[in-house]
């Protein structure tokens, strides 16, 4: 058996939970304090992220006090008017400590447990600086990991308007990696309907 030249410790990983957006598709509700099954879904996020980072981000721009006291550090957007992901992701790239940061949406309540392992090592086989996940459905560009190397390009990316998860990503040959076993509920919660859904595939995991 031939060991693998390549590490997968998450040592190496910052995981940043993406809180910062205006939850449009909400009513504007602050999409993390939703409850669903008992909790929270930054609670349902953070308790799926946190073995597998060395440490914890929460990118939010509202709130601010409520998630400082889930007792991980809380970064805002520098740009402002709610600028979109990009923006959320760039001041994480800029605080975190590690060489790989692992971004999550805040609603995305069911993730792999081993999703940080498999995007590493997919960017490091392939030489590149940045994963993300792919479903049957499409890309979820904003579950992703990113070499904190391209920190500086996209702060000047996002000064020169750039709002894109997936197009900035693509300039980088991000890889997509598959998770086609993980259907696009697993990711994102938006309506009344896909939080009913969302709570009774958390209680079938507790049954």
């Amino acid at each position: 058996m031939t060991l693998s030249l390549f590490m997968t410790s998450t040592t190496q990983i910052t995981g940043v939970v993406l809180a910062g957006g205006l939850g449009t598709r909400q009513g504007g509700v602050d999409k993390g304090w939703i409850e669903v099954g008992g909790h929270a879904l930054i609670e349902h996020v953070l308790q799926r992220l946190r073995p597998q980072a060395a440490q914890i981000l929460i990118n939010a721009n509202r709130h601010i006090e409520d998630y400082a006291r889930l007792d991980w550090p809380v970064v805002c957007d520098v740009l402002g008017d709610f600028a979109g992901p990009l923006a959320g992701i760039s001041v994480a790239l800029d605080t975190a400590q590690t060489d790989w940061v692992l971004f999550v949406p805040v609603d995305a309540a069911r993730l792999p447990k081993d999703l940080g392992k498999r995007l590493l090592q997919a960017a490091q086989e392939n030489y590149s600086s940045a994963a993300y996940v792919t479903t049957s459905d499409g890309p979820i560009p904003v579950c992703c990991l990113i070499s904190r190397t391209l920190r500086d390009d996209l702060r000047n990316k996002l000064a020169d308007g750039e709002r894109s998860v997936i197009a900035w990503l693509r300039t980088h040959h991000a890889i997509a990696v598959a998770f086609d076993e993980w259907p696009r509920e697993y990711w994102s919660m938006n309506t009344p309907e896909e939080r009913n859904q969302l709570e009774a595939l958390l209680a079938k995991e507790l049954d």
